[in-house]
């Protein structure tokens, strides 16, 4: 889905999608950007299709964010799971 189904414009799609993550370089308040923009943040401003998914509640996120975020539960769960079995490697 493009960004502009879901926000009024690209300022308060990245603000909401992208706040918090690990890969926003300071490009919420331009004049405090470091570095270049993640390439999901530039699909976001460009309003390109795809750019946004819905999570299991309904609520729009960064496809990107999302994965990173699954493959961090993922490990940790996997974790949770060795140690279970006596594995504290």
């Amino acid at each position: 889905m493009r960004p502009s189904a879901r926000f009024d414009d690209c300022e308060t799609a990245i603000e909401v999608l992208c706040s918090g993550c690990s890969c926003e370089r300071g490009w919420i308040d331009v004049e405090r950007a470091w570095g270049p923009m993640c390439r999901a943040m530039a699909a976001i401003s460009a309003d390109e299709d795809g750019s946004v998914v819905l999570d299991g509640e309904g609520r729009p996120r960064c496809p990107k964010r999302m994965e990173a975020e699954e493959a961090k539960r993922s490990a940790e769960l996997a974790k949770y799971q060795r140690r279970m079995k006596g594995d504290w490697t």
